[in-house]
């Protein structure tokens, strides 16, 4: 089969000495997992199937025996939240694997029509890092969907922390993205628009972000800043982002405010943020955010 292909090619590129020391005993945790891919779907009367992109973060706890517990957040472009749950995963020596599990929407009993299977293949062994596609995703063949996830463990423990703060965050940041952004026309039709940005900007205490940089999309816009921003950091390292685009030229701000919801990665003094758009101000975003931060002073 072709995802048996796929990890014999990347496990051929691993080191030796990765590929022979895996076991669920070394591999439990916790991770921070994002994913960006397309659905595969069909609409009434279109006489082919469409690719549409999602773009997804969530963070999984795996223990010692195999139990998989956690939750993921999904743009495609509405937001789904899910809770895994009937989780399940193993491993063998030379670092290859595959997880089961079920999809419960969150607050709710309803499970999704199928059960995931994901082969993954375990990429480097400090800090733990899992790549996965999806065999059979949790609308089974109706919705099949390419994607590529990756999972980066944040804690040798499999249970959720309280070792994150907002001053934690402090710092001097790169910020990388991109989207399929659905803007809605006049006659209330929609249409994809691709758009990538990069941008430099401080952090403070407060969680005010101050900076820019280069947006590429194909819509007419002014020079365009960071208007008024809020931070919210959870003590499990998750956390919301709350941000307006502000006219550089004039200083007015644009109408709407953007919502991101954060996994925050700590590895030592390096930190990274992954981003899901929960809101957007142009229109429904579908994409990720990565933030780097290359310095902890406020420049």
């Amino acid at each position: 089969m072709l995802w048996k292909l796929i990890l014999a090619l990347a496990l051929a590129a691993l080191p030796v000495a990765a590929q022979m020391n895996c076991s669920l005993q070394n591999l439990a945790g916790t991770y921070a997992v994002y994913n960006e891919g397309v659905l595969i779907t069909t609409s009434e009367g279109a006489s082919q199937p469409v690719a549409a992109p999602f773009a997804e973060i969530g963070m999984v706890y795996i223990d010692p025996s195999g139990s998989v517990t956690g939750w993921l957040t999904m743009a495609n472009p509405q937001i789904y939240d899910f809770e895994i749950v009937d989780g399940v995963i193993s491993v063998q020596p030379n670092c290859v694997g595959a997880m089961t599990a079920k999809l419960r929407v969150k607050g709710t009993q309803t499970l999704m029509p199928s059960p995931l299977s994901l082969p993954f293949v375990v990429k480097n062994r400090d800090p733990k890092e899992i790549h996965s596609v999806v065999l059979q995703g949790p609308m089974g063949a109706q919705m099949p969907i390419i994607n590529l996830a990756v999972w980066t463990r944040v804690s040798p423990l499999n249970t959720p922390q309280a070792n994150c703060s907002a001053t934690q965050l402090i710092g001097t940041y790169i910020v990388d993205g991109k989207a399929t952004i659905y803007v809605t026309n006049p006659d209330m039709s929609v249409t994809p628009v691709p758009a990538s940005w990069t941008m430099l900007g401080t952090l403070d205490a407060q969680g005010k972000f101050t900076g820019g940089g280069p947006m590429d999309l194909p819509i007419a816009m002014p020079p365009t800043g960071m208007g008024d921003t809020s931070l919210e950091v959870n003590p499990d390292c998750t956390g919301t982002f709350k941000f307006k685009f502000k006219d550089l030229s004039t200083g007015v701000e644009f109408p709407g405010q953007g919502i991101e919801k954060l996994i925050i990665m700590r590895d030592g003094d390096r930190l990274t943020v992954k981003a899901l758009y929960l809101q957007g101000i142009l229109g429904k975003p579908v994409g990720l955010e990565t933030w780097t931060r290359v310095s902890q002073q406020v420049q």
